[in-house]
């Protein structure tokens, strides 16, 4: 089950950096380049796939986006009691704070987030 969360927050990275090789759709006015960026993973306080993903992101991603990209990204992990956490997104998502840039959620949670529209099929 880890391995599967683990998979799946990779699979997020992965779209992220897609997104970012469409050279079509950023402009030099838009460049990142040698900037440095702070990505915050909200999740569960006392779970621990919170903090490896954060552990793994700032070993794997953190480095192809300085070589690929040239620019730095640091992850963060923000953590919320586990009867809290769906209130705690669903109020960043409710306000568009962008406070978090990734979320852990439970599966339990999904029909939720996606009944207001917070996931999205990218294109």
């Amino acid at each position: 089950m880890y391995l599967r969360t683990i998979y799946r927050i990779f699979i997020g990275l992965v779209m992220v950096s897609a997104c970012l090789d469409n050279k079509n759709e950023i402009s030099s006015e838009k460049s990142i380049k040698d900037q440095e960026i702070e990505m915050t993973i909200l999740g569960p306080e006392t779970y621990i796939i919170t903090q490896i993903s954060v552990d793994m992101a700032n070993e794997l991603f953190s480095k192809y986006a300085e070589e690929k990209y040239g620019y730095k990204v640091n992850f963060i992990a923000k953590g919320a009691p586990f009867t809290n956490l769906l209130q705690h997104a669903s109020l960043s998502l409710a306000t568009r704070s962008q406070e978090f840039n990734l979320i852990v959620s439970d599966s339990q949670w999904l029909g939720t987030l996606a009944e207001h529209h917070w996931i999205v099929t990218p294109n």
